[in-house]
């Protein structure tokens, strides 16, 4: 569970009562909080997003955000939290693994959380496409709605001894849902400094 306040808090109206989602905010930022994971690396602008370089060698730590995709249409959803049939939460990183054993058990648990335009939403997982791969965002620098994430189409691995970049799959030890994130993964030398291999 992200945070500690209340995420639900009851409500009534002509003598129905009912829960509303009251979401979790950054104070300091006043944007929804979203599930997050973090990185020890360096984000590199490209022309239409950014690429992750990882590890030890860069310098700084990157929070990721990974959306889940609606059938049809492909909106994306950056999650906060999920409200399964009998009220219970999921929220944090075990959310994925959540939606992936036990998501077509449960059509109508909904999933609250933003879209890319950093605008309030929320879906069934039935409207959702459960087993796809998670889209990869990084947060913008704008507050409430303008707070626009930023897709992340690349992952990058320093090896040093690599001449030339090569594409590769996703390491065995990378954790959910980082590992399935849809990304291109490409090792690169130590000395390796152009992203033209990227073609963006």
């Amino acid at each position: 569970m992200i945070g500690q306040e209340k995420w639900f808090v009851k409500g009534s109206l002509a003598g129905y009562t009912f829960l509303y989602w009251q979401p979790h905010y950054d104070k300091d930022s006043h944007t929804i909080m979203t599930i997050k994971q973090a990185f020890e690396g360096k984000l590199i602008m490209t022309g239409d997003g950014a690429a992750l370089a990882l590890g030890p060698g860069e310098d700084g730590t990157v929070e990721v955000c990974f959306a889940f995709v609606t059938q049809g249409a492909e909106r994306h959803i950056l999650p906060s939290l999920l409200l399964d049939d009998w009220g219970n939460e999921i929220g944090g990183p075990a959310l994925y693994d959540w939606v992936r054993e036990q998501g077509l058990h449960f059509p109508r648990a909904e999933m609250f959380g933003v879209d890319p335009a950093g605008a309030q939403v929320q879906y069934f997982l039935r409207d959702l496409e459960l087993l796809a791969t998670f889209p990869a965002y990084v947060p913008g620098e704008g507050t409430g709605q303008d707070a626009a994430y930023i897709p992340v189409y690349t992952v990058i691995i320093r090896d040093s001894a690599l001449e030339a970049p090569r594409q590769v799959d996703a390491p065995d030890s990378m954790s959910m849902p980082m590992r399935q994130a849809r990304v291109s993964w490409w090792e690169v030398g130590p000395r390796q400094t152009s992203l033209d291999f990227l073609g963006r």
